[in-house]
Protein backbone atom coordinates (compact mmCIF):
# COMPACT_ATOMS: atom_id res chain seq x y z
CA UNK A 1 0.00 0.00 0.00
CA UNK A 2 1.78 2.77 -1.32
CA UNK A 3 1.00 6.72 -0.14
CA UNK A 4 -0.65 7.22 -3.64
CA UNK A 5 -3.42 5.43 -2.16
CA UNK A 6 -4.85 8.44 -1.00
CA UNK A 7 -5.49 9.90 -4.07
CA UNK A 8 -7.17 6.77 -5.33
CA UNK A 9 -10.51 6.75 -7.43
CA UNK A 10 -12.80 4.29 -5.88
CA UNK A 11 -13.13 0.84 -7.96
CA UNK A 12 -15.61 0.33 -10.16
CA UNK A 13 -18.93 -0.97 -8.31
CA UNK A 14 -19.37 -4.73 -7.43
CA UNK A 15 -15.68 -5.12 -7.09
CA UNK A 16 -14.05 -7.48 -4.97
CA UNK A 17 -11.71 -5.41 -2.63
CA UNK A 18 -8.40 -6.74 -1.11
CA UNK A 19 -6.08 -4.63 0.60
CA UNK A 20 -3.29 -5.14 2.54
CA UNK A 21 -0.70 -4.50 6.14
CA UNK A 22 -0.87 -1.14 7.38
CA UNK A 23 -4.06 -0.10 5.78
CA UNK A 24 -5.22 -1.03 8.96
CA UNK A 25 -4.05 2.68 10.41
CA UNK A 26 -6.24 4.29 7.69
CA UNK A 27 -9.23 4.02 9.36
CA UNK A 28 -11.50 6.42 7.15
CA UNK A 29 -9.98 5.15 4.23
CA UNK A 30 -11.15 2.05 5.24
CA UNK A 31 -14.76 3.23 5.82
CA UNK A 32 -15.15 4.50 2.28
CA UNK A 33 -13.11 1.45 0.28
CA UNK A 34 -15.53 -1.37 2.42
CA UNK A 35 -13.00 -3.91 1.68
CA UNK A 36 -13.54 -7.74 1.57
CA UNK A 37 -10.39 -9.12 2.29
CA UNK A 38 -7.20 -7.92 3.96
CA UNK A 39 -4.12 -9.96 3.15
CA UNK A 40 -1.42 -10.13 6.16
CA UNK A 41 2.06 -11.10 5.11
CA UNK A 42 4.82 -9.46 6.46
CA UNK A 43 6.96 -10.83 9.69
CA UNK A 44 8.03 -7.55 10.95
CA UNK A 45 4.46 -6.58 11.40
CA UNK A 46 4.20 -9.48 14.04
CA UNK A 47 7.14 -10.04 15.48
CA UNK A 48 8.38 -7.79 18.85
CA UNK A 49 9.74 -4.77 17.74
CA UNK A 50 8.27 -1.41 18.63
CA UNK A 51 5.73 -0.46 16.17
CA UNK A 52 4.10 -4.10 15.89
CA UNK A 53 2.33 -3.57 19.20
CA UNK A 54 0.43 -0.57 17.36
CA UNK A 55 -0.12 -2.33 14.44
CA UNK A 56 -1.67 -5.54 16.13
CA UNK A 57 -3.88 -2.96 18.32
CA UNK A 58 -4.72 -2.01 14.49
CA UNK A 59 -5.31 -5.12 13.29
CA UNK A 60 -8.06 -6.22 15.89
CA UNK A 61 -9.51 -2.65 15.76
CA UNK A 62 -9.98 -3.39 12.20
CA UNK A 63 -11.68 -6.63 12.37
CA UNK A 64 -14.11 -5.85 14.72
CA UNK A 65 -15.06 -2.96 12.60
CA UNK A 66 -15.47 -4.64 9.71
CA UNK A 67 -17.58 -7.76 10.85
CA UNK A 68 -17.59 -9.16 7.42
CA UNK A 69 -13.30 -8.61 6.39
CA UNK A 70 -11.95 -11.61 6.04
CA UNK A 71 -8.00 -12.08 7.18
CA UNK A 72 -6.00 -14.21 4.45
CA UNK A 73 -2.42 -14.88 5.72
CA UNK A 74 0.06 -17.78 5.12
CA UNK A 75 -1.17 -20.66 7.21
CA UNK A 76 1.76 -20.24 9.38
CA UNK A 77 0.60 -17.33 10.62
CA UNK A 78 -2.52 -18.65 11.88
CA UNK A 79 -1.92 -19.73 15.36
CA UNK A 80 -0.66 -16.22 16.28
CA UNK A 81 -3.58 -14.67 14.68
CA UNK A 82 -6.12 -17.13 16.70
CA UNK A 83 -4.07 -15.77 20.23
CA UNK A 84 -4.70 -12.57 19.00
CA UNK A 85 -8.35 -12.06 17.74
CA UNK A 86 -11.26 -12.99 19.73
CA UNK A 87 -12.69 -16.16 19.10
CA UNK A 88 -15.82 -15.13 17.48
CA UNK A 89 -13.63 -14.00 14.37
CA UNK A 90 -11.61 -16.91 14.12
CA UNK A 91 -13.98 -17.99 11.10
CA UNK A 92 -13.59 -14.98 9.05
CA UNK A 93 -9.12 -15.89 9.28
CA UNK A 94 -7.90 -18.01 6.45
CA UNK A 95 -4.26 -19.64 6.17
CA UNK A 96 -2.81 -20.82 2.74
CA UNK A 97 0.18 -22.95 2.77
CA UNK A 98 3.21 -21.50 1.48
CA UNK A 99 5.42 -24.45 0.18
CA UNK A 100 9.26 -23.43 -0.78
CA UNK A 101 9.89 -27.28 -1.54
CA UNK A 102 8.19 -26.63 -5.39
CA UNK A 103 7.05 -24.06 -7.69
CA UNK A 104 3.57 -24.02 -7.96
CA UNK A 105 2.25 -21.24 -10.72
CA UNK A 106 -0.25 -18.92 -7.91
CA UNK A 107 -3.82 -20.43 -9.18
CA UNK A 108 -5.93 -21.22 -6.25
CA UNK A 109 -8.46 -22.63 -8.38
CA UNK A 110 -6.15 -25.43 -9.52
CA UNK A 111 -3.64 -26.08 -6.34
CA UNK A 112 -4.43 -24.51 -2.66
CA UNK A 113 -0.48 -24.06 -2.62
CA UNK A 114 1.15 -21.08 -3.01
CA UNK A 115 4.79 -20.26 -3.11
CA UNK A 116 6.57 -17.06 -1.02
CA UNK A 117 7.81 -13.73 -2.16
CA UNK A 118 9.44 -10.91 -1.00
CA UNK A 119 6.15 -8.74 -0.93
CA UNK A 120 2.34 -9.31 0.22
CA UNK A 121 1.37 -8.42 -3.72
CA UNK A 122 2.57 -11.28 -4.85
CA UNK A 123 2.68 -13.64 -2.45
CA UNK A 124 -1.25 -13.42 -1.54
CA UNK A 125 -3.01 -10.38 -3.03
CA UNK A 126 -2.29 -11.31 -6.87
CA UNK A 127 -3.12 -15.02 -6.24
CA UNK A 128 -6.45 -14.37 -4.68
CA UNK A 129 -6.98 -11.67 -7.20
CA UNK A 130 -6.75 -14.40 -10.16
CA UNK A 131 -9.06 -16.82 -8.24
CA UNK A 132 -11.80 -14.00 -7.99
CA UNK A 133 -11.32 -12.71 -11.61
CA UNK A 134 -12.15 -16.15 -13.48
CA UNK A 135 -14.41 -16.15 -16.01
CA UNK A 136 -14.27 -12.49 -17.23
CA UNK A 137 -13.23 -10.00 -14.41
CA UNK A 138 -10.54 -7.69 -14.57
CA UNK A 139 -7.54 -6.91 -11.72
CA UNK A 140 -7.65 -3.77 -10.52
CA UNK A 141 -3.94 -2.34 -8.47
CA UNK A 142 -4.57 0.55 -6.54
CA UNK A 143 -1.29 2.06 -4.59
CA UNK A 144 1.41 -0.29 -5.90
CA UNK A 145 4.15 2.82 -6.06
CA UNK A 146 7.42 1.69 -6.34
CA UNK A 147 10.65 3.48 -6.51
CA UNK A 148 12.44 6.21 -8.47
CA UNK A 149 15.61 4.71 -9.75
CA UNK A 150 17.39 8.13 -9.81
CA UNK A 151 17.33 8.89 -6.66
CA UNK A 152 19.33 7.33 -3.23
CA UNK A 153 16.03 6.29 -1.45
CA UNK A 154 14.37 3.86 0.25
CA UNK A 155 11.19 2.51 -1.48
CA UNK A 156 8.64 4.63 0.57
CA UNK A 157 11.18 7.71 0.81
CA UNK A 158 8.22 9.98 -0.94
CA UNK A 159 5.83 9.22 2.03
CA UNK A 160 7.32 11.40 5.13
CA UNK A 161 4.90 10.89 8.02
CA UNK A 162 3.63 7.43 7.21
CA UNK A 163 3.51 4.49 9.23
CA UNK A 164 5.90 2.42 6.85
CA UNK A 165 8.08 5.53 6.56
CA UNK A 166 8.08 5.93 10.38
CA UNK A 167 9.59 2.05 10.99
CA UNK A 168 11.78 3.02 8.00
CA UNK A 169 13.54 6.09 10.04
CA UNK A 170 13.51 3.82 12.62
CA UNK A 171 15.62 0.82 11.34
CA UNK A 172 17.67 3.31 9.93
CA UNK A 173 18.43 4.88 13.29
CA UNK A 174 18.74 1.46 14.70
CA UNK A 175 21.40 0.96 12.02
CA UNK A 176 19.67 -2.58 11.79
CA UNK A 177 21.98 -4.75 9.30
CA UNK A 178 19.31 -5.34 6.54
CA UNK A 179 19.20 -1.99 5.62
CA UNK A 180 19.53 0.01 3.39
CA UNK A 181 17.29 -2.28 1.18
CA UNK A 182 19.42 -3.87 -1.80
CA UNK A 183 18.09 -2.74 -4.91
CA UNK A 184 18.30 -6.33 -5.76
CA UNK A 185 15.38 -7.00 -3.74
CA UNK A 186 13.55 -4.80 -5.85
CA UNK A 187 14.30 -5.59 -9.00
CA UNK A 188 13.32 -9.56 -7.44
CA UNK A 189 10.25 -8.10 -6.33
CA UNK A 190 9.94 -6.50 -10.37
CA UNK A 191 10.48 -10.00 -11.45
CA UNK A 192 7.86 -11.36 -9.76
CA UNK A 193 5.00 -9.19 -10.13
CA UNK A 194 6.00 -8.98 -14.30
CA UNK A 195 5.99 -12.61 -14.08
CA UNK A 196 2.69 -12.64 -12.28
CA UNK A 197 0.96 -9.95 -14.27
CA UNK A 198 1.67 -11.96 -17.48
CA UNK A 199 0.40 -14.90 -16.09
CA UNK A 200 -3.33 -13.45 -15.37
CA UNK A 201 -3.34 -11.98 -18.80
CA UNK A 202 -2.79 -14.81 -20.76
CA UNK A 203 -5.27 -16.12 -18.81
CA UNK A 204 -7.50 -13.80 -19.93
CA UNK A 205 -7.71 -11.45 -17.01
CA UNK A 206 -6.98 -8.13 -18.06
CA UNK A 207 -4.50 -6.28 -15.76
CA UNK A 208 -4.69 -2.32 -14.91
CA UNK A 209 -3.18 0.24 -12.28
CA UNK A 210 -5.57 3.04 -10.87
CA UNK A 211 -2.66 4.99 -9.55
CA UNK A 212 0.86 6.44 -11.06
CA UNK A 213 3.53 3.77 -10.20
CA UNK A 214 7.21 3.55 -10.80
CA UNK A 215 6.86 0.04 -11.64
CA UNK A 216 7.59 -0.80 -15.14
CA UNK A 217 5.16 -3.61 -15.81
CA UNK A 218 2.38 -1.66 -13.96
CA UNK A 219 3.26 2.03 -15.54
CA UNK A 220 2.99 0.41 -19.01
CA UNK A 221 -0.45 -0.46 -17.47
CA UNK A 222 -1.39 3.07 -15.85
CA UNK A 223 -4.69 4.06 -16.58
CA UNK A 224 -6.78 6.73 -14.56
CA UNK A 225 -10.31 6.23 -13.46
Amino acid sequence: MGPSIDQTPPPPPGSLTIVCNNIVFKTSFLETLSPDILAIYDDDLLGARCWTAGFRQALVATMTRFDRLILVTPAAYVPFLEDLLPEVQHHRLLGIPLTVERQVDGDLWQEYWLNPTNNVLTTLMLPLARLFARGGGQVILMGCDGRRWDVEALDWAHAAGSKNQDRRDWEQRAKLVFLPYDQREVMLHYLWLDRQVAALEQAGIPVRSLTPTHIPCLASRFRHG
